[in-house]
């Protein structure tokens, strides 16, 4: 079973970002003491009024602290340039040693599409084209691409990645259609933090019937990525993460996460409304031990990421929060994931 940790990319601008990226720094380290596989953190451009780090880069830097930890991007392929992300993913890979995965998704921000001079509308196309292309750059001598989005001809591509054919790759899906776009085009899924529990559900079941319909079983690397904090006690888990999560989902709203990508019709979820739809499992050791199981009995996806720590949160109540994971949660997750 393969447990990875994601951090928060955004930063506090009232803040010095280099404090702030000294904590994450910690946090990675913090990571590979306590036992977890890998590190991930998502990427969004003009995030107002939080900026955040740019993954790439920033898992560059963490590979110095992080061990064996696999560095992992989630990244939003429709906006970049298939050769560029390439050559970014195989330095990463490289100076890593072959640590470096990635997690390609559709993204929804129309503000970031217009920034990136894309149509929203081509996002579909740009996306399969860009997974094609991409591995073709990681895996051909010789590289012809003659698609309605990227074009390229007689390309040598010698910038390759340490790990062959080229790093673990998942596609991020938080719909029935993306969900059988990820079994059509043979890649692990790996679901959104931002999913009701009921929805990711459903979005299961499609998973499961897309596979049967081609003989297929569920990927051994599909990953469950849910919103996690946990500490000793359920009061103290809500008084640690309340005022930050809530925050962080306020921006989300903002830009549209439950409007355009839940399709709730809502601007704004409060925290009691995120914990009752299993969007964030937030308490003390059993209620959260408890929650996961479920969750891998209802859905069956057979690894999971948490994603830790939202902007403003002392480093330290983190570092905690992983501390009570790794001793207390993820031990029984393993036992249940081993064979008997």
């Amino acid at each position: 079973m393969h447990v990875g940790v994601g951090l928060s990319a955004a930063w506090d601008p009232a803040r010095s970002p280099a404090a702030q990226f000294a904590e994450r720094l910690a946090l990675v380290r913090a990571a590979r003491e306590l036992g977890f596989d890998s590190i991930w953190l998502g990427e969004h451009y003009l995030s107002y009024p939080e900026p955040w780090f740019q993954n790439l880069i920033a898992l560059a830097r963490f590979a110095a602290e992080a061990g064996p930890l696999g560095l992992g991007a989630i990244v939003l392929l429709p906006l970049h340039n298939p050769l560029e992300l390439a050559e970014q993913v195989a330095t990463l890979d490289a100076l890593s040693d072959g640590r470096a995965m990635l997690t390609l998704a559709m993204g929804w921000r129309a503000a970031e599409f217009a920034a990136f001079g894309v149509d929203v509308r081509d996002r579909v196309g740009r996306f399969t084209e860009g997974l094609a292309l991409l591995t073709q750059l990681w895996t051909q001598d010789e590289v012809t691409f003659a698609g309605r989005h990227f074009r390229v001809e007689g390309l040598r591509p010698r910038n390759r990645p340490v790990q062959r054919p080229h790093p673990p790759l998942w596609l991020g899906a938080s719909s029935a259609a993306a969900v059988r776009r990820a079994v059509r085009l043979g890649y692990p899924w790996f679901t959104s933090a931002h999913t009701p529990a009921a929805d990711l559900r459903a979005l299961a079941a499609a998973y499961r019937a897309a596979l049967s319909e081609r003989g297929q079983s569920v990927s051994e690397r599909a990953i469950l990525f849910r919103h996690l904090h946990v500490a000793a006690d359920r009061a103290t888990a809500l008084r640690e993460a309340t005022p930050f999560l809530a925050s962080y989902y306020q921006q989300f709203g903002r830009w549209g996460l439950f409007r355009d990508v839940i399709g709730s019709g809502q601007t704004e979820v409060g925290v009691d409304e995120l914990l009752a739809d299993g969007r964030v499992l937030l308490g003390d050791p059993n209620d959260v031990r408890q929650a996961l199981l479920r969750y891998r009995q209802e859905v069956g996806l057979p690894n999971v990421v948490f994603r830790v720590g939202w902007t403003g949160m002392p480093a330290a109540t983190v570092e905690r929060s992983l501390q009570v994971l790794a001793e207390r949660i993820v031990p029984s997750l393993r036992a249940a994931a081993t064979p008997t």
